[in-house]
């Protein structure tokens, strides 16, 4: 199963979430790419995970240009659903999954 991660700030309670709750998933059988700004927490957050992200994809830091990378790696990756982290992730993931039928599940840390 294919999964797109989108997170605008990998930082905190989402670093924390998405380090914890994905170490959990057989990576013979989930396949994981996380879409978020390039900055040092990216980093971070791909050192945690690199034995279950198949690939990190930086996109724009928010708002139309990041729904607009978000559209792109959808159209081509085949992807079984999208998981947002955060507010503005879920905002920006929200039109472009809905226009290629993806199912969206969008967690808030607040």
């Amino acid at each position: 199963m294919r999964i797109l991660l989108v997170a605008r700030w990998p930082v905190g309670g989402i670093r924390s979430y998405i380090r914890y709750v994905y170490r959990c998933f057989p990576s013979e059988a989930h396949e994981f790419t996380l879409l978020a700004p390039n900055g040092m927490e990216l980093g971070v957050l791909q050192s945690d995970l690199k034995n279950q992200l198949k690939r990190v994809v930086i996109c724009r830091p928010g708002g139309v240009g990041m729904a607009m990378d978000i559209y792109s790696e959808l159209r081509v990756g085949r992807y079984k659903c999208v998981h947002s982290h955060g507010l503005t992730a879920g905002l920006a993931s929200s039109l472009p999954a809905r226009l290629l039928s993806v199912p969206h599940m969008l967690t808030l840390h607040d």
